[in-house]
């Protein structure tokens, strides 16, 4: 019995160790591997992908933070701007991670492209903040990045995720400093590198920086730190946020980032109000300044509604309505009733083709079990799942390319399929004319 749980063992481990292929390896130094995988599916030659693995080697310390993103994902916590983690497995001082592959640009290429300045502070900086507090407020103990720049910030469609937390630490009360010392300078603060332990506002000053960086185009530097951001692409409301937020002594900054992106919400407000000038980055040699009237993204114009006390827009209210705490209980009430009766009317309609009566005793049981399934039971699933509440669902990353006209016609499709396949086989059968029916 042991020789047989032993080499069924060492087969289980040879099979999980080469379930996956690479594709391309994106990252590769001694203690971290990035690479784009596919994992090998049931059938002969299939894959199924692309997801990103990390392989940490050698450092304790590194992949921490996946595996406790990991465990709380499992629990059904959900972080809609954190990647989402399917596995995590730790063998000795190796740890491999599996992740969504995130179909989108770095914040450095979007700036790159789209060009810096307010524009792009206004629909970034907000979103960032939000990763970053989910990180400090969804454990017992706050996680911190500790490398947050703007090549670890993916966009997707819109949507901002916080990546590569690799060297993401939980922050350890009553000690005095980090035991390893990691960091990209620009963006690192001082504490980061022997100082003293880095916490929530170590992150802070990494943001200040990243916001600075949405502003210019460019990375920031300590130079322009010193000189209190004093720059002719920055607004002077805007330098006040940023100089707080990256204060030498961790005390003077900005407690969390919730508090961080509520001062430049206020600053932004103040900035565009007064219709400052702001240089964006072009290919053209001309620098003058171009007035720049950017509208505040709807997150940040509920707040400052709720903090202004000023009546909120209409679009607000429809933003509040739709994602209450009441309308998903609603929500949640709607689809237990749903597929409820539907449940029912499958089993009652079921229980009538099987069951023998006058109408279906000349049928065959064949054709009552064919016409319950393609004729009644599989539009009945359809329409069911078209009328569900579907808004926690789309928030996870196999729903989240779905949208309901896509949903309306692969359903529709799915049924018309199901009615033909229904009258071929009818058709086919010999001496039965299911028209008659």
């Amino acid at each position: 019995m042991d020789k047989d749980f032993d080499a069924s063992l060492d087969a289980w481990l040879d099979a999980t160790a080469n379930r996956y292929v690479v594709q391309e390896t994106l990252k590769e130094s001694p203690y971290e591997t990035t690479q784009v995988v596919y994992r090998h599916g049931r059938m002969e030659g299939e894959l199924i992908g692309p997801f990103v693995r990390k392989r940490f080697v050698g450092d304790p310390h590194r992949g921490q933070a996946y595996d406790q993103l990991w465990r709380a994902q499992a629990m059904g916590k959900r972080f809609d701007h954190l990647p989402m983690v399917y596995e995590c497995e730790r063998s000795g001082d190796v740890v491999d991670v599996i992740m969504e592959y995130l179909h989108g640009k770095t914040l450095y290429e979007v700036a790159q492209q789209e060009g810096a300045g307010l524009d792009l502070s206004a629909r970034m900086v907000p979103q960032l903040c939000d990763a970053v507090s989910q990180m400090h407020e969804s454990f017992d103990q706050p996680l911190i990045h500790r490398d947050i720049k703007p090549s670890n910030v993916m966009v997707c469609n819109g949507r901002v995720v916080l990546i590569d937390l690799g060297i993401a630490r939980t922050y350890t009360s009553g000690a005095s400093h980090d035991t390893t010392h990691y960091g990209t300078p620009g963006y690192a603060p001082p504490e980061q590198f022997g100082y003293k332990q880095t916490s929530t506002c170590s992150d802070v000053y990494a943001l200040g920086m990243t916001i600075a960086f949405c502003l210019m185009g460019q990375d920031p530097t300590l130079e322009l730190r010193e000189r209190e951001f004093d720059d002719p692409r920055i607004p002077p409301a805007l330098r006040e946020v940023l100089v707080r937020a990256t204060q030498f002594d961790p005390a003077h900054r900005h407690q969390s980032a919730r508090e961080l992106r509520l001062d430049f919400e206020r600053a932004f407000e103040q900035a565009t109000d007064e219709g400052r000038r702001v240089r964006v980055p072009s290919t053209e040699t001309s620098s003058i300044a171009v007035p720049q009237t950017v509208p505040l993204p709807q997150p940040i114009t509920e707040e400052l509604d709720a903090r202004t006390g000023s009546e909120p827009s209409q679009a607000s209210l429809l933003h509040r309505v739709l994602n209450s705490r009441a309308l998903d209980i609603l929500g949640r009430i709607w689809n237990i009733a749903l597929v409820s009766f539907s449940t029912l009317m499958l089993v009652f309609v079921g229980l009538s083709a099987a069951l023998p009566t006058e109408q279906n005793a000349k049928y065959p049981p064949w054709f009552s079990f064919t016409a319950y399934v393609n004729v009644i039971a599989i539009p009945l699933i359809m329409v069911t799942y078209l009328l569900l509440d579907k808004r926690r669902l789309r928030k996870r990353p196999p729903f989240c390319r779905f949208t309901w006209p896509k949903e309306l016609v692969a359903c529709v499709a799915i049924c018309a399929i199901s009615i033909i396949v229904f009258f071929i086989v009818c058709g086919v059968a010999t001496g039965f004319k299911p028209f008659d029916w």
